[in-house]
């Protein structure tokens, strides 16, 4: 039961973006509508991966760490702030982007360095 909450607050973003790309997939809107609405969610789920990884891509130097764990950052911000700029077919789905871009730069800010 201890375990239960934390791997539920980890795996949020991910099964949110999933949930939204779901229903917008389903939605009866034309294919560049929908193609246009899957931007952040794939932008977000990328993301999701991207934070299980234990090391920096590409081996970068220290300097350009700190700015890429900044570009993650600026990107979950992006796309937390989607549902503004992008109409979904549902509400649903727009909460559901903005409550998982928003725990993701949560944890791009306070957990972006692995402890190890």
């Amino acid at each position: 039961m201890n375990v239960f909450f934390p791997l539920l607050a980890v795996s949020f973003p991910g099964i949110a973006f999933c949930t939204a790309g779901v229903i917008e997939l389903r939605s009866d809107r034309k294919v560049a509508t929908r193609m246009l609405c899957l931007v952040p969610v794939l932008l977000g789920l990328g993301l999701y991966g991207s934070l299980w990884s234990p090391e920096p891509p590409l081996h970068l130097p220290t300097f350009l760490t700190i700015a890429n764990e900044r570009f993650v950052t600026l990107i979950a911000a992006a796309v937390a702030c989607s549902g503004a700029f992008i109409n979904f077919s549902k509400k649903t789905s727009s909460i559901l982007i903005a409550l998982g871009g928003l725990e993701m730069v949560f944890v791009s800010i306070f957990f972006s360095r692995p402890i190890v």
